[in-house]
């Protein structure tokens, strides 16, 4: 098996416990079961279904099962409490959680320093205007470009960090290149607590820009509609569509000249709508 460490679900975890130990022929979901005090001889087969939570108590005697101790056994209780939270405060209670069990056990925690990349606003921009600039350039004044302005102090922050994480390259000039063109958040987990907190703060700027971009600078619009469950699904799909043409066209783009966010939303306005039943008039 992975090390836990290499796992953002619990669920996940339990599912490749269970099948290196039943391809070994001495693990069924029945000794599984009892093994954890568990009566239902199905009940971690639905945990790892996603039909069923495990409790307080649940938890301790899965990782007793699994024969998890120390670090193992804390990242896994830490773990669960993020996955099955239901409300952002409780996940980033849980987030802080894992990364206290981290720090307190000096362990390294697979893919953390390539999720930060979306922990603040600027890391993306910085990867896109970084390169425009001269070799050598001031910090400082890549700090005054942006907007709004940041200081050179997190400007050079930004860059060691990108540098480090292989998203930037220093050429021997002094200027800089991106290792890839693109990044996009349409194909990461959206329910990740990190990337809450970095659409939270682009859609701030989104509203910031309402009042301090001019108009042709800027483009913003909205539509209010009514549609189905259906249709909602297609809408869905046409913005992920939409998403990967303006990908596209950026990644063909030689003359760059301005870096921008392309924001796309989509959030319901009403509770659900009970349609009614049309009455059908009996015929004479």
């Amino acid at each position: 098996m992975q090390p836990i460490t290499t796992y953002k679900n619990y669920r996940s975890y339990i599912q490749d416990y269970y099948e290196e130990f039943k391809n070994r022929g001495i693990l069924t979901w029945q000794i599984f079961a009892d093994k954890a005090g568990f009566t239902s001889a199905s009940y971690l087969k639905l945990v790892c279904q996603d039909k069923a939570n495990l409790s307080d108590d649940g938890i301790e005697k899965t990782a007793d099962s699994m024969n998890l101790v120390g670090f193992e056994k804390d990242y896994f209780k830490a773990l669960v409490h993020f996955n099955q939270a239901k409300k952002i405060a409780d996940k980033q209670k849980a987030l802080e959680n894992i990364s206290a069990v981290a720090e307190k056990y000096n362990v390294k925690i697979l893919n953390e320093d390539f999720f930060s990349f979306f922990s603040n606003w600027y890391n993306v921009v910085l990867r896109e205007l970084v390169p425009l600039a001269q070799p050598n350039t001031n910090p400082a004044n890549i700090g005054r470009q942006v907007i709004p302005p940041i200081s050179g102090t997190k400007v050079s922050a930004a860059i060691k960090y990108l540098e480090n994480q292989g998203l930037l390259k220093k050429n021997e000039d002094g200027s800089y290149v991106q290792t890839d063109a693109i990044i996009s958040t349409g194909n990461l987990e959206t329910s990740s607590i990190i990337l809450h907190q970095y659409h939270k703060q682009l859609a701030q700027l989104g509203l910031n820009a309402i009042d301090e971009i001019p108009f042709d600078d800027r483009d913003i619009s909205e539509v209010v509609v009514g549609v189905s469950n259906e249709n909602y699904k297609r809408i869905c799909e046409e913005i992920a569509a939409a998403r990967k043409r303006i990908l596209a066209i950026a990644a063909e783009d030689q003359k760059i000249e301005r870096v921008y966010c392309v924001q796309t939303n989509a959030f319901p306005l009403s509770t659900p709508l009970r349609i009614k039943k049309k009455e059908q008039k009996n015929e004479p």
